[in-house]
């Protein structure tokens, strides 16, 4: 199978990133609301657990900035693909982690760590791929 990475990398940087977006900002962007209604867990009270929650939403955000920059800056979607991989592998592995120490979390976490390891797996073949071509 023949793939065209030069045109699919860049479209997987977008499709992550938004879908990314998308996620931090449901939690990120009022956690009062979210967190309890989405992950089926406490209630968000306190300054400290906001706080936390909006950092990590600016840190996603952060990330998602920059894989949408190198979608359309080539130099760049080598690295960004890189990038993806490894969060979407460390997102998963402590997954796992917790799986494995505290137990089975809710659907949604669950339908997460499937979407965060397939994520990885398509981007590594991607960079593959992407690395076989550029040194032809």
């Amino acid at each position: 199978m023949n793939l065209n990475v030069e045109s699919l990398a860049p479209k997987m940087l977008v499709f992550s990133a938004i879908i990314l977006i998308i996620i931090a900002i449901s939690f990120g962007g009022n956690p009062i609301y979210f967190i309890p209604n989405l992950y089926h867990t406490e209630a968000v009270n306190d300054i400290n657990s906001i706080a936390i929650y909006r950092s990590v939403m600016g840190l996603i955000l952060g990330c998602c900035t920059f894989w949408l920059y190198a979608a359309f800056t080539r130099r760049f979607v080598l690295g960004a693909l890189y990038s993806l991989m490894f969060a979407m592998f460390g997102l998963s592995i402590s997954r796992i982690i917790s799986l494995l120490v505290d137990g089975s979390p809710t659907t949604i976490l669950m339908v997460y760590l499937f979407m965060e390891a397939a994520t990885g797996f398509t981007v590594y073949a991607i960079i593959r791929a992407y690395e076989k071509k550029s040194n032809s």
